[in-house]
């Protein structure tokens, strides 16, 4: 059986004499002395007279010299009052921004304490008051920004003509999938939107959202 050694310390880890294969017991990644954070929100009733590539939801990341990496986005949309025309797609986009400079206009998210930690124990997030922002019965503002060119996910769904869910719960919009898959990674004045690309000219509808994401000191956790 093989041994691993610190320099210092003692034996470190043992390779099974057997299989020949090191055993591991899988942890959530050090985030130091900051933290790992989930919040869910929904919009209001919104329109079917949305105008194309309409902001519905904002996440901005401010810090000088923290960093915020994003674990997923999952959403849920659903028809409320009034059911959509048949056979007409809605279409939902995620798109990162860089230069954010100036925060949007609509229902801005503040924080508590506690608020959104994974763990009682973690830093409170070091987002702001109205960096996270959620649409109620209009569009966001767009604020000042430079969004990519590209968006990084969409999905389409099929409202159908009946008052129902067409964008089930938990529908991942992104997430990072392995642990060797490279995550977004915001620095100071990034993040990403998310956008009502096309909508149907009748129905109204919600839209909920999951983020998770995790904040790091690059000069006390190591990789970044």
């Amino acid at each position: 059986m093989a041994v691993i050694e610190g320099g210092v310390t003692g034996s470190l880890a043992e390779v099974d004499q057997t299989h020949l294969a090191q055993r591991i017991t899988g942890r959530p990644m050090h985030v130091g002395a900051r933290g790992s954070y989930s919040w869910g929100g929904v919009t209001g009733i919104l329109p079917a007279a949305l105008a194309a590539n309409s902001e519905i939801f904002q996440f901005r990341f401010v810090h000088a010299s923290f960093l915020c990496l994003l674990r997923s986005v999952r959403i849920c949309a659903a028809v409320t009052t009034t059911a959509f025309a048949a056979g007409v797609p809605i279409g939902l986009e995620m798109r990162n921004a860089l230069a954010w400079t100036g925060q949007g206009t609509g229902t801005r998210i503040t924080w508590g304490t506690d608020d959104a930690k994974k763990r009682a124990s973690f830093g409170t997030t070091v987002l702001g008051a109205n960096d996270v922002a959620i649409a109620t019965t209009a569009a966001l503002g767009a604020g000042t920004k430079t969004l990519n060119g590209v968006a990084c996910a969409h999905i389409i769904a099929q409202p159908g003509t009946l008052v129902t869910a067409f964008v089930p719960p938990g529908t991942v919009l992104w997430q990072r999938d392995t642990a060797e898959e490279y995550p977004f990674l915001y620095e100071n004045q990034q993040g990403f939107v998310i956008r009502s690309v096309e909508v149907p000219g009748t129905g109204t509808w919600k839209c909920a959202v999951h983020v998770e994401w995790s904040e790091i000191d690059p000069a006390a956790v190591s990789g970044w």
